[in-house]
């Protein structure tokens, strides 16, 4: 076994690797962080968001870091099998021996890190097949029992409802039952260019995934076992990684997330203790602290509609720039849709242009809220910035149909 590099080495590794990759993926290098989070963790993860979003980008990327792993990827589809995910059965060795076999070579069952695309098309018996695997750690074939230690990087265009579940919907069922399964989960937003953004994207090649750029850096499959290792000798609360008023924290921000109807299960709460853990890690730190806490933006939701509460819940424990600048573009979204509704009348055309004036006026106000966010906290500043780029195009159009004037490129 080769020796392991010191956790500090590692952590340096680790934040090339999300450089690296956030260079390919731009304004969603948080997301990238959460991709390294389910590797360490060995906790399975969903991305989420519309088509073209560069989801299955970001995970290739990752996955091009790591060396020594067994691979596995498949795009699901309604028609895609069991066998399809799990393996199948030997027919020569049934029609030899009469022995019932199963051949699991380069299936899910025998790869670490699993990458399936649109996850929620998958078929009830497929989606089983694959509960079983994350769930239970093993799955039954036959006579055959097989260990699996697959992490599953699964993507999507949308996720289930896991709340308003219907009696007889069993394939809505078996998908809520997989993603409560799934501890970390991602929307992700139309992409936002800022105009250096855009450039930097012309400058890439057209199919990223055939590009001959290598990773700076490499991670292999032993050092990120000796994470994971570290991972589970930290996370019980009476490690010695936990001070006694992170404790009161942690259990105060799952408590208010119950109150407010969102339904943490025990289990959920005992891996969300591995998330923060493993987030100080990739810091470089042995002690669980309050940023840690920026991650319950992961695992804290069962539905998306749950994002912006867990964001204001989060906002009461620690100081975060995120909740702060959701809210602000929750309002300017507001403002802008009613300014320039397409079945608003005006009085006159001075009405027009003084409420055009005032519209911008608010808009100009929140782009400079959020850009002192952004200076204030660096490590979501890139997700900031995507908001001012969307707000900058909001106050263009509203100051060119309302005021009758085209600004400036910034």
């Amino acid at each position: 076994m080769p020796k392991l590099m010191p956790e500090e080495s590692l952590s340096d590794k680790l934040a090339k690797i999300r450089t690296w990759v956030g260079a390919r993926s731009l304004e969603w290098t948080s997301g990238i962080r959460m991709l390294q989070l389910i590797l360490i963790t060995r906790r399975s993860g969903f991305l989420m968001g519309g088509p073209g979003t560069a989801k299955s980008q970001a995970i290739i990327d990752l996955l091009k870091c790591l060396g020594g792993y067994k691979r596995f990827s498949l795009q699901l589809t309604p028609e895609t099998t069991r066998k399809d995910l799990v393996g199948y059965m030997s027919i020569p060795k049934f029609v030899k021996d009469g022995v019932v076999e199963y051949e699991t070579q380069d299936s899910l069952v025998d790869s670490d890190v699993a990458h399936l695309g649109e996850l929620p098309l998958g078929n009830s018996a497929t989606l089983n097949g694959l509960l079983s695997v994350i769930n239970e750690g093993h799955i039954r074939l036959g006579s055959q029992t097989f260990q699996t230690r697959t992490v599953v990087l699964g993507d999507g265009n949308e996720m289930p409802d896991l709340v308003n579940l219907t009696e007889g919907d069993v394939k809505r069922k078996t998908l809520a039952a997989l993603f409560d399964r799934l501890l970390f989960r991602e929307r992700i937003r139309p992409f936002v260019r800022a105009e250096e953004n855009q450039r930097t994207m012309l400058a890439l090649p057209v199919d990223r995934t055939r590009a001959v750029d290598a990773p700076p850096v490499s991670i292999s499959r032993d050092e990120m076992d000796h994470l994971t290792g570290q991972v589970t000798r930290m996370a019980p609360i009476n490690s010695g990684s936990w001070a006694e008023k992170t404790i009161k924290k942690f259990l105060k921000l799952i408590s208010t997330l119950r109150k407010n109807q969102i339904n943490i299960s025990d289990r959920r709460m005992m891996w969300a203790r591995e998330a923060l853990v493993a987030n100080a890690i990739l810091d470089g730190r042995d002690l669980v602290q309050d940023v840690d806490f920026k991650t319950v933006r992961w695992w804290g939701w069962l539905n998306p509609s749950q994002n912006r509460l867990v964001l204001e819940v989060l906002q009461d424990l620690i100081e975060t720039g995120l909740a702060s600048c959701t809210a602000e573009e929750v309002a300017v979204d507001k403002i802008y849709q009613e300014a320039v509704n397409p079945d608003r009348t005006w009085n006159s055309p001075e009405e027009k242009i003084q409420e055009g004036n005032k519209v911008a006026a608010k808009i100009s106000d929140s782009i400079r809220k959020l850009l002192a966010l952004a200076t204030r906290y660096p490590d979501e500043c890139d997700e900031i910035v995507a908001v001012v780029s969307k707000l900058r195009g909001y106050n263009h159009e509203v100051n060119q149909r309302l005021v009758g004037i085209t600004l400036d490129e910034d």
